[in-house]
């Protein structure tokens, strides 16, 4: 049994061209599901930070619980925490639960998620799936930046 989400051709970017530093910054549509009938449970969330940023929670939005507007706020408090969160939707059924994470930029120069590693457990055996996508917090107040993928901060 394995995690699915987004492979590497449906992985998507978030530009923010304006978060300012310590600012709450919340996004979600990181939508999981199994590969087959069954289930997991998910050990660890672990976002690839590049630049000054920190991810101060990582949720589950369920399909019961109404979608954020992405930007500037936290995580509601009804999405449960997405360590310990038991997985049982297959892939095909709509909708999914999706991973959310709760972030902000801690220092001057532009930041961003550049893929996110889940590891879980399924049928007793430890294991993790890769996720493509690349959340970038943009310095209002910073120059171009020459690193991938803060790149798209110019512009």
């Amino acid at each position: 049994m394995a995690l699915r989400g987004l492979s590497d051709a449906d992985g998507f970017w978030v530009v923010n061209h304006a978060a300012n530093t310590a600012q709450t910054w919340s996004y979600e549509d990181i939508p999981l599901c199994l590969d087959r009938p069954g289930a997991v449970t998910v050990d660890a969330v672990r976002p690839h930070l590049v630049g000054p940023v920190t991810v101060t929670r990582a949720g589950v939005r369920t399909p019961d619980l109404p979608q954020l507007t992405v930007g500037h706020e936290p995580l509601p408090a009804a999405y449960p925490d997405a360590v310990g969160y038991r997985l049982v939707v297959a892939c095909g059924a709509q909708p999914v639960p999706e991973i959310a994470l709760q972030l902000r930029r801690t220092g001057s120069g532009s930041a961003a998620v550049d893929g996110l590693d889940v590891d879980y457990r399924a049928d007793g055996r430890k294991a993790h799936s890769s996720f493509a996508v690349t959340i970038v917090l943009c310095d209002p107040t910073a120059s171009a930046s020459s690193t991938a993928p803060l790149t798209r901060c110019s512009g």
